[in-house]
């Protein structure tokens, strides 16, 4: 016991029935879903327009989870994140609307806009998705190769 810990008076441990968990664990009911399509998103991409880029090494994947974690820390997911905890009862707050990652990012219009990187703006890059942190658009290579973190 450390003089820095709380002591725990009472603690009630409670099991999650078999088969029960998609219906009261939070990431089950509405998380891992947003996030795996976000993964499969950048995915395709890569094995599509970017053969030269190994999608299943260590580096690839921890960058990949990285940058879709980054994604998904943007204010505007709030109320994306808070949803699971209402539907599981464990609150009562009424989220506010929200568009998925995947919809606000890879939106139509973003790939209609060109890369707002500096080294891309006098070369009109196409862009391959909307960062909902700074709510600029970015090429492939500026996003992912780059490392885009705000």
């Amino acid at each position: 016991y450390h003089a820095c810990h709380e002591r725990i008076e009472s603690l009630k441990i409670m099991n999650i029935p078999d088969g029960t968990t998609s219906f009261c664990q939070p990431l089950d009911i509405y998380f891992f879903a947003p996030f795996k399509k976000m993964m499969r998103k950048i995915t395709n991409y890569i094995k599509c327009k970017h053969a030269d880029i190994k999608v299943y090494t260590r580096d690839t994947s921890i960058k990949m989870i990285s940058l879709v974690y980054e994604i998904f820390k943007a204010p505007c997911f709030r109320g994306m994140l808070e949803y699971p905890w209402r539907a599981g009862g464990y609150t009562y707050n009424i989220p506010a609307p929200f568009l998925t990652p995947a919809q606000k990012c890879f939106h139509s219009s973003v790939r209609r806009t060109p890369c707002k990187a500096p080294k891309c703006l006098t070369l009109s890059t196409p862009s391959f998705i909307l960062c909902p942190n700074c709510d600029s658009t970015y090429c492939f290579n500026c996003f992912f190769v780059d490392f885009h973190m705000c």
